[in-house]
């Protein structure tokens, strides 16, 4: 698919846009034709001039209906989804056009429009003080929305982050010499051609286990890993325009996040219970499998000898009572580390997170108890020349841990109110309960919560459904 006839007008900066266009346009070309022949390629061909010529001459949407009246399904079907794969990639292109766009201004040293420099030079007449107060009291959650239509499977997903950082590449590699540029365009062309030979989205209607999946993909795979360089870029900014001496006393985590997908029993009738059970083990599941996997990644870099550098008193004491709360474990350890006081504090947190994981005895009993131990081997890197020797991964990893928990994302539990109180009537006894105004309502609850929960004889559905959440 080669570029429009007609070249639109764009500023120059936006030029690199339409290259990146241009260029995944002509590889899916290519794919077209490898895939569906050439005339599938044509057919593509005809309908995308068609079109332009179409909004070149002001004409109504109407006539293009006659040139493709006469296609077969399979026929619409393909030529609807080669358009469909140029949007996405078309879309991909801008995102990563945006990286540029933020790199140009880095480049020149000003503040972006829209970015936390902008934001926080519109604050100089604040007192430092006070706006530090305030951006330690931030609290922002995004919550994440059920949207069955777009649940796009994760493997296309995948493939679309892959060429997003191909992209990025051709960015970062301007001197990039052919062979490299040839890697970067094989790297391409396949994940295009994977993405075309596998269906967007399943045959069957999206299970809620699958919008749950969709959602877990954006969180875990997108942003688990940029909490971390927002919130260094947050304090970074914030330092610098109000002063290194306007000190938070409490660790910034402005953002939590919070989804209803799996907890929304209004919007889905499938949704109940066993699900809402569902989707917090699942959440917990794959946090805490994050969790152990980056831990691996710091007992990897964090290779300190106690015999080339200090470590803290409270690393030994740590160490100490993990050997003696799992001396199998440290026993697992091989010889050659037992100098590297770091690794064998890591090593028993990997073990302890796996007991975390599979809910046995030992693991960590809540977020805290994690953040203990990474606070002293943060604490210790500090106090012994670690500053620039493996702490940024200590506290990226600190920051993850505050901001996801062991639950990765709140779940929010919706339910129409009408049917809350038509089930807290019938539990209550209290034939007039719906129609009582808020405050008496608020009061029987929290007499009703104070008490034992009762046993019902014979419940309607919907009360059993409701206490059982």
């Amino acid at each position: 698919m080669s570029q429009p006839s007609r070249r639109q007008t764009l500023a120059p900066h936006h030029e690199p846009l339409r290259v990146d266009v241009g260029y995944l346009g002509n590889l899916l070309g290519e794919v077209l034709r490898d895939q569906g022949g050439l005339e599938l390629y044509e057919a593509v061909e005809e309908a995308r001039l068609a079109c332009i010529s179409r909004r070149e001459k002001g004409e109504s949407p109407k006539t293009l209906l006659g040139d493709f009246s006469d296609l077969s399904v399979d026929q619409a079907t393909l030529l609807v989804r080669a358009f469909a794969t140029y949007f996405s990639l078309t879309n991909l292109a801008e995102q990563v056009h945006r990286t540029r766009r933020r790199r140009d201004y880095q480049f020149e040293e000003r503040a972006q429009p829209g970015s936390l420099e902008a934001v926080f030079s519109s604050f100089k007449h604040i007192d430092p003080t006070r706006l530090r107060d305030a951006i330690d009291q931030l609290s922002i959650t995004p919550v994440f929305t059920a949207h069955p239509t777009e649940a796009i499977r994760r493997t296309i997903l995948k493939k679309e982050q892959r060429i997003a950082r191909a992209l990025v590449d051709r960015i970062e590699m301007p001197q990039r010499t052919p062979v490299e540029d040839h890697r970067i365009t094989e790297q391409i062309r396949a994940e295009v051609g994977l993405i075309w030979q596998t269906a967007g989205q399943a045959s069957t209607r999206p299970t809620v286990a699958d919008e749950v999946e969709h959602i877990l993909f954006f969180l875990t795979e997108v942003i688990y890993r940029v909490v971390p360089p927002f919130r260094e870029k947050l304090e970074k900014v914030a330092a610098y325009y109000l002063g290194s001496g306007v000190v938070s006393e409490k660790p910034l985590v402005p953002v939590r996040f919070g989804s209803w997908v799996g907890g929304d029993m209004d919007g889905n009738p499938n949704v109940g219970a066993d699900t809402v059970l569902a989707t917090l083990r699942r959440q917990r599941s794959l946090i805490l499998h994050k969790y152990r996997t980056e831990v691996r990644t710091l007992f990897e870099h964090l290779s300190q000898s106690d015999a080339r550098v200090g470590i803290s008193k409270a690393i030994l004491e740590k160490t100490a009572e993990y050997k003696k709360q799992f001396p199998s474990t440290l026993g697992d350890i091989p010889a050659r580390y037992h100098e590297m006081p770091y690794r064998s504090l890591l090593w028993m947190v990997w073990h302890r997170l796996g007991l975390t994981e599979t809910q046995e005895a030992g693991g960590y009993p809540a977020p805290e108890a994690l953040i203990d131990d990474l606070e002293i081997i943060d604490q210790s890197l500090t106090e012994n020349q670690g500053a620039r020797a493996g702490r940024h991964l200590v506290r990226r990893l600190l920051t993850r841990v505050r901001t996801f928990g062991f639950h990765l994302a709140m779940l929010d539990l919706r339910q129409d109110a009408e049917l809350h109180r038509t089930v807290l009537a019938e539990y209550l006894g209290d034939e007039e309960f719906a129609s009582r105004d808020a405050k008496e309502r608020t009061r029987l609850l929290e007499e009703a919560l104070e008490k034992p929960l009762k046993t019902q004889a014979s419940p309607s559905e919907d009360l059993s459904k409701t206490l059982d959440v």
